[in-house]
């Protein structure tokens, strides 16, 4: 049969138990590891203990940056060892038992990354236009900017070409494959045509009579004989008539 407890009883015990529990809460605080938001590909010893920033400890990197949208954990222990390592020790520095470095991620989106893509891509295809570009998946990137190289396959007329794009920031590589549906101009000159060669040197223009051996578009470099000389040599394409001599 249960008794009650007096008043005074009842208020020592609840006492204790909220004693005991604050003193847990408090310990798994301390435990958790504090967060700090990072950027770029690593991160310095300054980051960490702000005390040491403009110091030559505080520049060592203590840990590279994890990737974006992940996190990592730096302990109190890696800092005495990077310390040691170069001569210094951690006394009178408040280090904290543990640091979870978080790097945000940003979702760079399928039209970002096409607007992107098709800039770096134009200049190489020329005079041929991208007619429409695959789908391209979102892609997680820190903060910052990024770069963009595309590398399309070697393709001089309409149809599809094979694309590599790569994407940098700081050390970290990210490559996509995807397709190009290229719309070109038809070649102004045929295999076989009549043309004018034309070569240039300082204010001095001569020309002659020569004849194409592939097909050309303006702009584009083919190879031609000269009729005069016989010889076999390269020209860019200025219109249906003529071409000139690359020096």
């Amino acid at each position: 049969m249960s008794r009650a407890h007096p008043a005074g009883e009842m208020s020592l015990h609840h006492l204790v138990h909220v004693a005991v529990l604050a003193a847990s809460l408090s310990f798994a605080a301390r435990a958790r590891a504090e967060e700090l938001a990072v950027e770029g590909e690593s991160v310095a010893l300054a980051a960490i203990l702000p005390v040491l920033a403009g110091t030559e400890l505080g520049s060592l990197i203590v840990a590279d940056a994890p990737l974006p949208g992940e996190s990592r954990v730096v302990r109190a222990s890696d800092i005495k060892a990077l310390l040691k390592a170069h001569g210094a020790d951690a006394r009178g520095l408040a280090l904290p038992r543990s640091v979870r470095l978080v790097r945000r991620a940003r979702t760079v989106s399928e039209a970002e990354l096409g607007k992107r893509v098709r800039e770096a891509v134009a200049a190489q295809i020329a005079p041929c236009q991208i007619a429409s570009l695959s789908t391209l998946p979102a892609v997680s990137l820190g903060a910052g900017d990024y770069d963009v190289v595309a590398q399309p396959s070697a393709r001089r007329d309409s149809g599809r070409a094979a694309l590599v794009i790569t994407l940098k920031q700081g050390d970290r590589v990210q490559r996509i494959s995807a397709q190009l549906e290229l719309s070109c101009p038809a070649p102004v000159l045929q295999p076989g045509a009549n043309v004018r060669l034309v070569a240039v040197q300082g204010s001095v223009r001569v020309s002659a009579p020569a004849v194409a051996h592939q097909p050309g578009r303006v702009g584009d470099e083919i190879r031609v004989t000269n009729q005069v000389t016989k010889r076999q040599l390269r020209a860019r394409v200025i219109d249906a008539q003529t071409v000139e001599v690359v020096q």
